[in-house]
C-alpha cells in the first residue's frame, strides 16, 4: 500500500510537506542552521585575498584564539554563531 499524497490524509493539516509539525518550522529552520554551521570546516590554505570569506576568518580565529579568550560567550555572540 502506497502513502497517500500530501494533503489527503487526516493528519495533512498538522504536518509540512518536509514532515514537521505546522508552527515547529522556524524552529526546524535554526536546528539545521546549527547543524550546517557546526559541520562546516573552512579551508586553512594560503589563497589570494580575494577570495577568503570574513566568515572563514572568523571562524578560524574563534577556533584558533577563542579558547584564550576570558569571555568566550561574548566573542561567539559578537561573531554571531
Amino acid at each position: 500500500m502506497s502513502p497517500a499524497p500530501y494533503g489527503s490524509s487526516s493528519t495533512a493539516s498538522a504536518t509540512s510537506p518536509q514532515g514537521c509539525l505546522k508552527g515547529q518550522a522556524r524552529e526546524a529552520e535554526k536546528q539545521l542552521a546549527a547543524y550546517i554551521a557546526e559541520k562546516y570546516q573552512p579551508t586553512r590554505h594560503a589563497r589570494d585575498i580575494d577570495r577568503i570569506d570574513v566568515a572563514d576568518v572568523l571562524s578560524i580565529y574563534l577556533e584558533d584564539c577563542g579558547p584564550q579568550v576570558i569571555d568566550q560567550l561574548k566573542l561567539e555572540r559578537c561573531i554571531g554563531r
